[in-house]
């Protein structure tokens, strides 16, 4: 099991007020990962490491994972290889 933290803001902010996992817990954000009013940290614990990556990428730049350490790393190589990828699309 792995304690996560994850900023949802704007598009993804509905996703806070709901329950997905029973220890789930959302707090109002103000701070220097965006600012709009409409963002909230989620906090939960999990085994499903793989899900939550997917769901967190579906949400684009609208969900920034923030724990564990090695969640983010995984997250930004997910996105460093996209660009990559984009870069090369004409």
């Amino acid at each position: 099991m792995r304690d996560y933290r994850i900023l949802l803001k704007d598009g993804s902010f509905v996703s806070a007020g709901e329950q997905w996992a029973s220890d789930w817990k959302s707090e109002s954000y103000h701070g220097p990962l965006t600012d709009s009013p409409y963002a909230a940290v989620v906090t939960f614990r999990s085994n499903q490491h793989i899900q939550i990556m997917r769901w967190v990428l579906s949400h684009g730049e609208d969900a920034v994972p923030l724990a564990p350490e090695e969640f983010v790393v995984g997250w930004k190589k997910h996105i460093d290889a996209m660009k990559n990828i984009s870069a090369k699309v004409e």
